[in-house]
């Protein structure tokens, strides 16, 4: 029977105007990474941002986790309609989420609430599915 191996979830935000500082005090959080336009981004800080990023992540965990890494970057972050409303018509806004598998044929499960919550504040779900050893480039 073939396996989840492991899964990761990244709350995203973009957009070529975004202040990172306005972000954080909407959302009553701080991110795991941000940056504006034009400032030095990437593992060594040798890329210039293109746009301005602001991005929460739950670094990929062992076994199928995915509804439990959604649920707990959404309890990080306002659950305030109104801020959210906002937020998706000024920028774009995606739960970026990684999937990790033992073999071809495999599928994941999402649990309802998760997809109503994601919904409901208008973040889209991407999901890059990738075989176990298989080692993506982070976005």
């Amino acid at each position: 029977m073939a396996e989840v191996v492991a899964t990761s979830a990244t709350l995203r935000i973009f957009g070529e105007r975004l202040d990172p500082v306005e972000i954080s005090r909407l959302l009553g959080c701080s991110p795991t990474s941000a940056e504006k336009r034009g400032e030095p981004m990437g593992p060594r800080g040798n890329i210039s941002a293109r746009q301005g990023g602001w991005k929460l992540r739950i670094e990929r965990q062992d076994g199928a986790h995915l509804s439990d890494q959604i649920s707990q970057l959404l309890a990080e972050t306002s659950s305030d309609h109104e801020v959210w409303t906002d937020l998706v018509q000024r920028y774009r806004v995606d739960m970026f989420c990684g999937i990790w598998l033992d073999e071809p044929g495999q599928g994941v499960n999402l649990a309802p609430m998760v997809l109503v919550e994601l919904g409901r504040r208008g973040i889209s779900l991407e999901l890059d599915i990738y075989y176990a050893d298989a080692h993506p480039v982070t976005k």
